[in-house]
């Protein structure tokens, strides 16, 4: 189970933008991969901005996983109910990256008049959607680490706490007490004798 928590639509969109990106490059380096051929399809097929894109992939793939963390400091589970399967968010990462791989190599072409069957050459397209599936169980695997152990942290730490020392007790003081006992040392703290002229004679 993803740390016993339903993973926020946030987490699940940038970690899905980071794998579509990662998968991204490593199809093409399986389908091509001779580096001077697979970088003038990659130029005929208009992928020269992808070098741009590849440090924002960055950034989100490290939102997806601080957000993870965050999340799962509270320490607290959610019911049955909102508890999501491997399986689950495998399969909705893998949706994201295969929808956005598809979108993406679509865009790409058109953007350059590149004809549409290059993207069935070299076996591009099952290649791209298998390595998809692939990046998608890898991110999944990533996030359920950071899940679990952030809760493991969170668990040990709160089972570690001060020992009541022997013979005292740790339970709060009520505050009307505590005020009502202030009171009454206050009243029985005598002033000093006031010291008028006559003794000074």
């Amino acid at each position: 189970m993803f740390g016993h928590r339903r993973p926020p639509p946030s987490t699940l969109v940038t970690g899905a933008a980071f794998g579509a990106v990662a998968g991204h490059a490593v199809t093409y380096m399986v389908a091509i991969p001779d580096p001077l051929t697979r970088q003038l399809f990659l130029a005929a097929t208009g992928h020269g901005y992808l070098p741009a894109v590849v440090p924002a992939a960055l950034i989100l793939g490290i939102f997806a996983g601080l957000s993870t963390v965050i999340r799962h400091l509270g320490g607290d589970r959610e019911s049955s109910a909102d508890r999501w399967t491997w399986g689950r968010t495998i399969g909705t990462l893998g949706l994201l990256q295969c929808g956005i791989f598809l979108a993406q190599e679509t865009i790409e072409r058109i953007a350059v008049g590149a004809p549409p069957e290059t993207l069935f050459r070299d076996h591009v397209l099952p290649i791209g959607l298998l390595v998809q599936i692939v990046v998608a169980v890898v991110v999944t695997l990533v996030l359920f680490a950071l899940a679990r152990t952030v809760e493991a942290v969170v668990a040990a730490l709160s089972r570690r706490g001060p020992a009541p020392r022997e013979g005292r007790s740790l339970a709060p003081v009520p505050m009307a007490g505590l005020r009502s006992r202030l009171v009454a040392v206050a009243g029985s703290i005598r002033a000093p004798p006031a010291i008028t002229s006559s003794s000074l004679v």
